[in-house]
């Protein structure tokens, strides 16, 4: 596609990597992952940004997937990331703001699980990012949660 979708239809015509109602959708890169459990079997989507939304290869800076748990519209932007945290808020900002038109009306949460962390940052700025941004989680390797 190559382009930010400008609609919510244009978003969803996008192929999904889970079932309608599936239970557990992970979303897994380079060793780290991120699980949704879909406990209430609510209609759920996993669009794979960076690969069928942009193509690999090109510059654009985005997150790596977005669950979308469709019937509480709540939008889940994730990146997994080896290092370099920084960057990965600027990844994540960046594919808010860019999705804004096509998730309107979407309560917007950010995740991110990261192996290292860069050698500038330590515990406290992970509370500081927190801080800034309220809508971010942030786990070493693996989160697991309830959507």
């Amino acid at each position: 596609m190559n382009k930010w979708p400008q609609s919510y239809s244009e978003l969803v015509f996008l192929p999904s990597h889970c079932q309608s109602k599936q239970r557990s959708i992970v979303s897994e890169e380079k060793g780290l992952k991120h699980i949704a459990l879909n406990v209430d079997g609510n209609k759920v989507r996993q669009i794979k940004i960076d690969g069928d939304l942009w193509t690999k290869g090109t510059d654009t800076i985005r997150a790596d997937y977005l669950v979308l748990k469709e019937d509480k519209k709540v939008a889940y932007i994730i990146e997994l990331k080896r290092s370099d945290i920084e960057h990965a808020i600027k990844q994540l900002e960046i594919t808010d703001n860019s999705l804004s038109v096509a998730l309107s009306g979407f309560k917007k949460c950010w995740r991110l699980v990261y192996r290292t962390r860069t050698k500038k940052l330590k515990n406290r700025d992970e509370n500081n990012f927190q801080r800034k941004y309220p809508k971010l989680v942030i786990k070493k390797n693996y989160l697991e949660e309830e959507i």
